[in-house]
């Protein structure tokens, strides 16, 4: 690790106007003095934008992304797909009507919460308590999946890797170019919290000892969060902090973290990782 991480969160939309719910939060890890800062948290009027922040970023930036990365294992059967890009090559090749179209066509709407490993919910969704990635409604994940899944399928065009997916994602904590982690700020919330907040302080203080920081600050420009979507974006910029510094070696190693159960890895290359704190 390079003394100094850029670190990113965004809280992702699918809405097809997203101005109203994308935000990316910032800070600075600075790995050998054991602290981190939250500095800022910025609206984005469009998804353009957080691409071109994202290529912009210091080439060994580590970026959050608040949005699932694959679904599960099973729904790739549905489709006939055998690898995980297939299905950023479809959200790239295809218009957001066709590719919620072709959804539609091959999988129900899942509106329950991840209790169990199915074809809609993938085995990091359960141990993360997270949403299907079919989920249609409130929020509409397949809308997410698709804007996601271009966003992922343009960020590897350009050089970037995508954790798990790509080895060197793990690995690469300062590398050439930007590595991507989905995270689910929701899980970090009601692990440290109870439930979701936009009291960023009071998460700030478990965070530093689930990290092992000696500091953890958060700067006026991202203090005060005036809707839930903007204290997402900090929280995914903190838990990916964290869980950078709490898991560096295994990350540097590309091997099973902490907060992944055996099951989850062994899945990881179709059906990806949230990255999240240990709950042990």
């Amino acid at each position: 690790m390079s003394r100094a991480i850029r670190i990113y969160g965004v809280d992702f939309s699918g809405a097809r106007d997203p101005s109203r719910g994308l935000y990316v939060a910032s800070g600075t890890l600075d790995v050998e003095a054991g602290a981190f800062e939250l500095e800022r948290c910025e609206p984005c009027d469009d998804r353009l934008d957080v691409f071109a922040k994202l290529l912009q970023s210091p080439p060994d930036a580590l970026w959050a992304i608040d949005a699932p990365f694959a679904p599960a294992s099973p729904a790739y059967e549905r489709m006939g797909f055998t690898e995980w890009e297939e299905w950023l090559d479809l959200a790239a090749g295809s218009s957001r009507s066709s590719f919620l179209a072709a959804l539609e066509e091959a999988f129900p709407a899942y509106e329950s919460p991840c209790a169990a490993y199915s074809w809609a919910c993938r085995r990091t969704d359960v141990a993360a308590g997270a949403a299907s990635p079919f989920k249609a409604v409130n929020p509409n994940l397949r809308a997410m999946s698709y804007a996601a899944w271009k966003l992922l399928s343009y960020a590897r065009a350009a050089g970037c890797a995508v954790y798990p997916f790509d080895g060197a994602a793990g690995a690469r904590i300062a590398g050439s170019a930007p590595a991507l982690f989905e995270v689910y700020p929701s899980h970090t919330a009601r692990l440290l919290r109870g439930s979701r907040s936009l009291d960023l302080e009071r998460i700030a203080e478990p965070l530093r000892t689930a990290a092992g920081w000696v500091d953890a600050r958060i700067a006026a420009g991202a203090a005060a969060p005036s809707r839930q979507d903007a204290a997402d974006a900090c929280v995914a910029c903190m838990t990916l902090a964290a869980a950078c510094s709490a898991e560096r070696e295994t990350l540097r190693a590309n091997a099973r973290p902490s907060f992944a159960n055996s099951d989850e890895w062994n899945v990881r290359l179709r059906e990806g990782l949230i990255v999240r704190l240990s709950s042990a």
